[in-house]
């Protein structure tokens, strides 16, 4: 003869209750995020991961880093520069001007930024390189998704947002610039 006992049901209290939907929720999050995927920008072209102007300012600005640029060792205020002669000077500001916020690709590389206040300071040059060394970083990616590969591209890229499962461990890969998302393994040379 078999007896089985059950303890007696008690009506649980509303803490009781409160701990174990929260137990639930809690559950529920790391199952879902075990289950997200990461979002990685890559460059899909040859030449080079890089941001264009646009994209790059905006990424400071998201970052809340107020910044200066010069432009062809040309500073973007009204005040002529030692070794540029005044026509040169004022016809590179009108261009950067007649450009609103953007300058063209084609000046990406003549394009120098620089924390507020310390402008031409070695010190406090902000390299773009920097920024984007954390490719899933969500500010990044942002920015890729609100201006498009088009605009956010640097002159020798065509940028693109690779998703992948969370719980993968990724490196990236290129060849000559054009780069790929691999999982990570051991490798032997």
């Amino acid at each position: 003869m078999n007896i089985s006992f059950a303890p007696p049901i008690y009506p649980a209290t509303e803490e009781e209750l409160n701990e174990l939907n929260t137990a639930k929720e809690k559950a529920r999050a790391s199952l879902l995020q075990q289950h997200r995927e990461v979002k990685i920008a890559i460059n899909t072209r040859h030449g080079g991961f890089g941001l264009s102007n646009l994209a790059f300012e905006k990424l400071l600005k998201r970052k809340g880093i107020a910044f200066e640029k010069t432009f062809d060792n040309v500073v973007l205020e009204d005040v002529p520069i030692k070794n540029h002669n005044r026509e040169h000077f004022l016809e590179k500001v009108k261009f950067v001007k007649a450009q609103t916020d953007e300058v063209l690709a084609a000046a990406r590389w003549q394009t120098h930024y620089y924390d507020a206040g310390h402008l031409g300071d070695e010190n406090h040059y902000l390299a773009p390189w920097e920024f984007f060394s954390n490719r899933a970083d969500a500010d990044l990616i942002a920015i890729i998704e609100e201006l498009g590969s088009e605009q956010a591209s640097g002159e020798l890229a065509s940028l693109k947002i690779v998703q992948i499962p969370n719980n993968v461990e990724w490196e990236i890969h290129d060849y000559d610039g054009r780069e790929y998302v691999a999982e990570k393994h051991r490798k032997w040379h």
